[in-house]
């Protein structure tokens, strides 16, 4: 196993790709973007001594966490003892970014983007000005609690952490929420989005479709999972006719990420609504 760590640019934008490789295939590589002195995100502590290397090359002076998980806020560490960084986070990240033991890792995520060190952060407000471009905080709760986006109205960028992903995603984790996350991408999809930068995928030209889509897909599965249930189908059953049997994801999670999940969070969705 061995870490990746790749730069391009973008237009005006530095595109950082991280993570770790086994027999030439990327587990779960992470983007970080860098916007004159704004880098959203920094990754996966993996690839910290090359990220840190190469942004010797640029002046910055601010960070802004998506959210806290490790693959995020990996490598705020890095910067805690350079002047004039802020770290920029939702009020929801600080503890976590102070104690990252709070983060709770399963054995898989230690592996796959490493364990971040200890770092100070601030609470961002709803706007973050730099000095070429004015960025609207959006506050876009679902794959975790203290999830934002950045979007830039003027370039139609927006900033997606791991609220994208895919078009198609089919697994889930604990604490994800399918009723947030859906409300989250109705709020970024009446944006004027021209691209998305996602944290997985990377750069996603016609984002506001590719947003769509992704709701689109969604919105068909909870359909197809509410008949399946009117019709008497356990969970399990419901997962295996819509979505397949558990593959190797849940199998290196050992069940923490899962296609089950994504199926029970519809589900409970749906109880809500019912006893509303």
């Amino acid at each position: 196993m061995v870490s990746i760590f790749t730069i391009k640019n973008h237009g005006p934008i530095t595109v950082f790709k991280m993570g770790r490789s086994i027999l030439g295939r990327t587990l779960y590589p992470v983007h970080s973007y860098l916007i004159g002195s704004l880098l959203v995100d920094t990754g996966a502590r993996v690839a910290g001594r090359a990220l840190a290397g190469a942004l010797n090359d640029y002046c910055l002076d601010t960070i802004v966490n998506t959210h806290y998980h490790e693959d995020h806020t990996g490598n705020n560490w890095l910067f805690t003892t350079r002047p004039g960084i802020k770290i920029l986070v939702h009020p929801g990240s600080l503890p976590y970014l102070a104690d990252p033991r709070l983060i709770g890792m399963q054995l898989y995520r230690r592996i796959t983007w490493g364990v971040p060190g200890p770092s100070l952060g601030t609470p961002i407000g709803r706007e973050l000005k730099t000095e070429s471009h004015t960025f609207q905080v959006i506050h876009t709760p679902g794959h975790t609690r203290d999830h934002i986006c950045l979007y830039e109205p003027s370039k139609g960028w927006l900033f997606t952490g791991d609220l994208f992903c895919s078009e198609k995603v089919t697994h889930f984790t604990p604490e994800e929420d399918f009723a947030a996350t859906m409300s989250s991408l109705a709020k970024v999809a009446a944006l004027n989005v021209d691209t998305v930068f996602c944290s997985l995928r990377g750069i996603i030209p016609g984002g506001r479709r590719a947003l769509e889509r992704k709701m689109e897909y969604w919105d068909n599965l909870r359909e197809q999972v509410l008949e399946l249930r009117r019709r008497g189908f356990r969970p399990d059953q419901i997962r295996k006719e819509l979505l397949g049997s558990e593959g190797t994801l849940n199998f290196v999670s050992r069940g923490h990420f899962s296609k089950q999940r994504l199926i029970d969070s519809i589900l409970k969705t749906t109880s809500a609504e019912n006893t509303l």
